[in-house]
Formats: C-alpha cells, sequence, structure tokens
C-alpha cells in the first residue's frame, strides 16, 4: 500500500489511507438519508473501477482519521469490500485559528451541495450547529455558506417546528411558502402546525368542494386551523379549545369551590353535574383574550383559547356567574309571586264601605312588580338573543352546501329582504351588533334602529365571506337569526315585525320551515335552542294535520262532487264540511260547489213537498210549508268552520307576534 503523500501542502494532503482507520461520526454528516438503490449502484461501480472521488478525513494523532464528507462512498466501499479509499487528509490543528470544527463542518455543506441538493432540513441542522457549537453568527454562517442571511434565517426557523414534521418538509411535502404560516402556528401551540399540515395532506374540507391548499396556510394560517377545528374535520391539540364547541365539565381541572357550585347549579337545574357543558362565549372570549390566550383568524368567526390552565379559570367564573344568575331569577320569581297573591287582598277600613277599599301601597307595589317582571323579561329576551347570536355566527358562518341549505336559500330572497332579515334577527345579538351606553340607572344596550344601517352591516358582513360554503353559511345565520331571536328584547314601538317568507312557487316551499329547524338543531346548543324549537314543532304537527285533512277531503270531494246531483241530505251534509277544509271558506271553487249543493237541497225539498200533496187524504199529516226559505238561511249562515288554508302556508318566522 502507498501511504507517500502526493501533496506538500503542510495543511492538507491526498494519501490512500485504510478503510479501517476510518472511522465515521455518529450525526456529523449534515446529509440525514440515503437511498439504498443509488447506494448499491455505487458499490458496483467501486468494484469494478474503485473509488474515483476521494473522501474528506482529518487525522486524530494516533494513526486514525475522522471522516468529514464522502459517507455514501465509504458506507459503498464497505458495500464492496474495498480494503483501502483515496483520501484528502485534514491534518490535526490545520485551522485552530479561524475553528478548524466548524470549518470542517461548512466543508461537509459544501461537499454535499456541490453533488447532490440538501434537503432544506438537513441545510437547517447544520446551520443551528454551527451557531450553537461553534459560536457563529448568522452574518458568519451565511458567509462561510455562500447563503443569504434571509435565507439562513428561513433554514433554522423550520427547527421552530415539531419533530414530526420534518421528513415532510425533507421531502417536499410542506413547501417552503407555508413554512412562515406553520412557525407562526407553532409558537401559539406547537399541535396547531400539525393540525395545519393534515388539514391540507391528510384531510379534504368538506365544507367546500375544493380542499384546503398550502396557499390558504401561506395567507391565513390561522383561518385554515380555526374553520378545520370548528367543522370537527380534525380534533384539536390537548390544552386547545374552540368557541364553537360545548365541552363536559369534565373537559376541565375544577378546584372544590367550583366543583361545589357546579354541582349547585345542577341541582336548581333540575339535571346532573354530567349533563351540564360550556361554551366560550363572548365574555370568555374577552377573559381569554384579557390573559392573552385567545386568538382568531382577522376575517374568521371561530376563536381558539389556547392553555388548560386558562380555560380551567374560565370554566369556574362561568359555572359561578350561571349559579349567580339561577338564584337571582329563583328570587325575581319569588318576590313576584309574593307580590302578586297580596294585590287583590282587601284592606280592613273604619266602615262597610271601605270593607273592599284598595290600599293604593299595594296598587303602587303591584306596579312596581309588574315593571320589574317586564324588565326581567326583557332582560331575558336579550340574554338569549345574545347567546343566540354568537352561537349562530360561530357555528353557521360556514357550512357544508348541501340540499338542505340550497332549498333554504333559494326559497328565501335573502338579497332583497336583507334590510329587514337584519333589522328581525342579528340586530338584537350578533356579535358587536349591540353596543352599549352607559346611563344613570347603568349600562345601556343600543340596538340599530335604522334598516338602512343593518343592511349595510349584514352587507359587510356577507362580504367577508371567501368561499362558497362562508357565503352560504353567513346567509343562512342571517336567516336563523331573524326566525329564533326574540323580540321581547326591545319595546314594542322598536320591534321589527317582518316575517320570514318563502316564494311558495317552489316545490319544497313548505319544507323550508323544517329544514331551518332541522340545521338549528344539529348546530345549535341544545339547552339554548330545544325551548324555541318545541313550539315550532307542534305548530308543524298542526300544520302536517291541516295538509293531511285537505287531502282527505279532496279526495273524498272526488269522489261525490261528480254525483251530487244524486246525494241525500246526509251526504250533502258531509259534502259541505269537506269543501271548506278543502277549498276554504271564500274560495272560488267552495263558492261553485256550494252552488251545487244548495241546488240539489232545493230539489230535494221541491220533490218531498210534490210527494206531500198527492198523498190520499186521509193519510195526510199536518203541512208546515213556511221552513223552505229558513232552510236556506242555514245552510249559509249556521256553516262557518274555521278557514284551514292559513294553517299550510309557510311557517318559517319565530313563533310569537310574527
Amino acid at each position: 500500500m502507498n501511504t507517500s503523500p502526493v501533496s506538500a501542502s503542510p495543511s492538507v494532503q491526498l494519501r490512500t489511507v485504510p478503510i479501517s482507520a476510518i472511522v465515521p461520526i455518529e450525526g456529523w454528516n449534515p446529509r440525514m438519508a440515503f437511498d439504498d438503490t443509488e447506494l448499491r449502484a455505487l458499490s458496483s461501480s467501486m468494484l469494478e473501477r474503485g473509488c474515483l472521488v476521494p473522501v474528506l478525513v482529518q487525522a486524530t494523532g494516533n494513526g486514525d482519521y475522522r471522516l468529514v464528507d464522502g459517507e455514501k462512498r465509504y458506507k459503498a466501499a464497505v458495500l464492496a469490500a474495498l480494503m483501502e479509499l483515496p483520501a484528502i487528509i485534514r491534518l490535526p490543528g490545520a485551522n485552530d485559528d479561524t475553528g478548524d470544527e466548524a470549518e470542517l463542518l461548512v466543508d461537509a455543506m459544501v461537499a454535499n451541495q456541490l453533488r447532490s441538493q440538501l434537503s432544506a432540513v438537513e441545510e437547517a441542522l447544520a446551520c443551528r450547529r454551527l451557531k450553537r457549537e461553534h459560536g457563529l453568527t448568522l452574518k458568519g454562517i451565511a458567509q462561510r455558506l455562500q447563503m443569504t442571511q434571509t435565507k439562513v434565517r428561513e433554514r433554522m426557523a423550520l427547527l421552530e417546528l415539531p419533530e414530526v414534521l420534518w421528513p415532510r418538509i425533507a421531502t417536499g411535502e410542506i413547501p417552503a411558502g407555508a413554512v412562515a404560516g406553520l412557525v407562526g402556528l407553532a409558537k401559539i401551540h406547537p399541535g396547531l402546525a400539525e393540525v395545519a399540515v393534515t388539514l391540507v395532506l391528510d384531510r379534504a374540507d368538506e365544507y367546500d368542494a375544493d380542499p384546503w391548499r398550502w396557499r390558504d396556510v401561506a395567507s391565513d394560517a390561522l383561518a385554515v386551523v380555526a374553520g378545520g377545528l370548528h367543522d370537527e374535520t380534525v380534533d384539536p391539540p390537548a390544552g386547545v379549545f374552540v368557541s364553537s364547541q360545548r365541552y363536559p365539565l369534565s373537559a376541565f381541572a375544577l378546584d372544590d369551590k367550583h366543583q361545589a357550585a357546579a354541582e349547585k347549579l345542577a341541582e336548581l337545574r333540575g339535571t346532573s353535574v354530567d349533563a351540564l357543558a360550556l361554551t366560550f362565549d363572548r365574555a370568555a372570549i374577552e377573559q381569554a383574550r384579557t390573559l392573552k390566550a385567545a386568538y382568531a383568524p382577522e376575517h374568521g368567526w371561530v376563536t381558539l383559547v389556547v392553555g388548560q390552565d386558562v380555560a380551567d379559570t374560565i370554566a369556574g367564573d362561568q359555572i359561578t356567574a350561571a349559579l349567580k344568575a339561577v338564584r337571582a331569577d329563583a328570587k325575581r320569581a319569588r318576590e313576584a309571586a309574593k307580590t302578586t297573591g297580596t294585590a287583590g287582598s282587601p284592606t280592613a277600613g273604619d266602615g262597610g264601605d271601605a270593607a273592599g277599599a284598595v290600599d293604593e301601597g299595594v296598587l303602587t307595589e303591584q306596579a312596581r312588580a309588574e315593571r320589574a317582571a317586564a324588565a326581567a323579561a326583557r332582560e331575558r329576551a336579550a340574554m338569549f338573543n345574545e347567546q343566540l347570536g354568537v352561537a349562530i355566527v360561530n357555528s353557521l358562518s360556514r357550512v357544508k352546501v348541501d340540499d338542505r341549505v340550497v332549498k333554504i336559500l333559494t326559497a328565501i330572497n335573502v338579497a332583497s329582504d336583507l334590510d329587514r332579515i337584519a333589522m328581525r334577527g342579528a340586530r338584537y345579538g350578533f356579535p358587536g351588533w349591540v353596543t352599549t351606553r352607559d346611563t344613570k340607572r347603568g349600562a345601556k344596550r343600543v340596538y340599530i334602529e335604522q334598516r338602512g344601517d343593518a343592511q349595510a352591516k349584514a352587507a359587510e358582513y356577507l362580504a367577508g365571506a371567501k368561499t362558497a360554503g362562508e357565503l352560504a353559511g353567513r346567509m343562512l345565520a342571517l336567516l336563523l337569526m331573524a326566525v329564533y331571536a326574540d323580540e321581547d328584547a326591545v319595546a314594542n314601538s322598536n320591534r321589527a315585525f317582518h316575517t320570514v317568507t318563502v316564494q311558495t312557487a317552489l316545490p319544497w316551499a313548505d319544507d323550508v320551515a323544517e329544514l331551518i329547524d332541522e340545521i338549528a338543531s344539529e348546530k345549535l346548543p341544545a339547552a339554548l335552542i330545544n325551548p324555541v324549537l318545541e313550539q315550532r314543532r307542534a305548530r308543524h304537527a298542526e300544520r302536517h294535520a291541516a295538509i293531511a285533512a285537505k287531502t282527505a277531503a279532496i279526495d273524498r270531494i272526488a269522489e261525490l262532487a261528480p254525483r251530487v246531483d244524486e246525494l241525500d241530505s246526509e251526504a250533502l251534509d258531509e259534502l259541505e264540511q269537506l269543501n271548506v277544509v278543502a277549498h276554504g271558506e271564500y274560495s272560488v271553487a267552495a263558492w261553485e260547489l256550494r252552488d251545487k249543493i244548495r241546488a240539489r237541497r232545493k230539489t230535494l225539498t221541491a220533490a218531498d213537498e210534490t210527494a206531500e200533496t198527492t198523498k190520499p187524504a186521509e193519510d195526510a199529516a199536518p203541512q208546515d210549508t213556511g221552513n223552505v226559505g229558513e232552510l236556506d238561511a242555514q245552510d249559509i249562515g249556521e256553516h262557518n268552520p274555521q278557514d284551514r288554508d292559513g294553517a299550510v302556508a309557510a311557517d318559517v318566522a319565530e313563533p310569537d307576534a310574527d
């Protein structure tokens, strides 16, 4: 074996060295992965021609050589069972003045880059080693690697992402343009970056035809994650809570004080602790924002609350507030019942005339109690509207465009009635639509009073939609708020009194009200919306019964009407009753059939009179011929059943004054 130096350089020599003397250092090589197929091909080539490119090693001073560059050639040589390799040898201590270890790492990176592009992660790890282990500054790394400082900074930012994502960056599945967005998510919570990658690469967006794209992550990564978590396309990481979802108490760690409060709250509500659930409403989100734990995209509708400890604190405060509100309602109810029970009691007087006199103080107290009850009702309605508005915006500002949504939005003209729809619903409770004004009696809610202002606000809300799912969801949100909002929150003179109507020409128009209720029952909190839905379902049942009765009446009329001239009085009575059920009281069809029935009755009456006059005299019974006119009057005046036509009209609006 020839070990004589080929180069006379005091710091670098070219020699052939035994493979057994070369020591690869674990984790030294910037390149982390080797292709097995390429490795076997290189091994076969070395068996025929030997190693044509020297490896780079550093002499240790004790006869061994540290492998600096050429690990792939070294592995292929071992696989080919070669005994020696040509090597460029750096002598020990050759570059102590500039940092020998750092220079060796730079040489290894440059050599690897010249042969085959290193992955972004490999470059990032090498840059971090140069900084951490060798103290190089960002500028120094950039100079030695012939990179810009911006590129070095971008490479090192990759390492702020969870390590589980590094392989997908190395293979190019995660493009460089999305890294900044992912890093921003990782700073909020490491699991959010993984959620974003899962949404783009492993999950389709079930609410829109197009899946999430990396350009969405690059433009607004938080919106992608918030939307995906809201849609429940992927589960949130531990310690991350979504404002549009409901959480059982078991999701929070409550201390003894708040646990006891939860048990008392459940007792007063007549339910179990396990049945209690919490949502992050407007007040909770503001509290989280104060604690710097609330994150919402610029144009999104969902807020993420990050931090289990923050969520536990908010949950405890919500339980305390809810318990206080329930107790206050119970106290007001007791006081109102007590006052009502004594208001009508007569007061004792000096004489008999005064025995029934009413104490003016009692009347005053009764009036005060009535005002307090009305104020409490307005407050309950206002609180309901605020909770409803938050729930609707959080849950319905983006929906899957299915056949139900298409039927609703084609049956109701949102564009032409946008101002009325907004005045009937959104102005009562959409987040940011209701403001407050300080008065001598405390803060007072201020509602939008002009239809033009409400229309502009609604148009702005719709303009924030970026996808078909968002636009459909926001239109649906405006409609549902108009259907369910409680107008008792304002004085009678300030109400909208608008009814959401459908285009009855469409074949599914009669189904729209129930489709809206179906979506509401799926998307909105049950405790909030169920009381309203129960009333509406009762009305739907009545409407279906009326439709069934009308259908049956029409079918029976179709049997009887063609032979009306053959019917007897009993059958005519049945036909007259069916006529009102099928055609209403005043329709053209009802009048036409009623004329036929009246004509048949006159014929029957005339026939009866003729029969009586032709009877033998001895068999004749006393006659009363003055009842014919009375019969006609009865036919017209006594049949006044309820007109059922109105019962089959589309029932969309709130079941109160609307």
